[in-house]
């Protein structure tokens, strides 16, 4: 890993363990397991995507005659920390839950 990976990382980790908290809700009970695998795939997949240029997403080279080109995608997708819907899915997000609410709770 190039020099000041380390404290890139330990930065995409915290910002992907707020993602996937923020994404179960509250009350949410979850495997240490499975949220430490989850948040390190988010971030080998952000991390993997450093190598290219800043907004690139492929990079084409040739010898001869000197050709150089780069494709480019929407702003802000790339080294995006994303769960991806396997990842939804075993952490429980968005999973429906039932609950109710007294409206008349103190009330004779």
């Amino acid at each position: 890993m190039p020099a000041g990976s380390d404290a890139h990382a330990q930065t995409l980790l915290a910002d992907a363990s707020a993602l996937v908290e923020a994404n179960l809700g509250a009350g949410a009970t979850l495997d240490p397991a499975i949220a430490v695998m989850v948040v390190c795939q988010m971030v080998r997949r952000a991390m993997a995507s450093c190598a290219l240029p800043e907004g690139a997403t492929s990079i084409s080279q040739s010898a001869g005659p000197f050709t150089t080109a780069l494709g480019f995608s929407s702003p802000g997708s790339q080294n995006a920390l994303y769960l991806t819907r396997a990842e939804k899915k075993l952490l429980g997000a968005g999973r429906q839950r039932a609950f109710t609410f007294d409206l008349l709770d103190g009330v004779p």
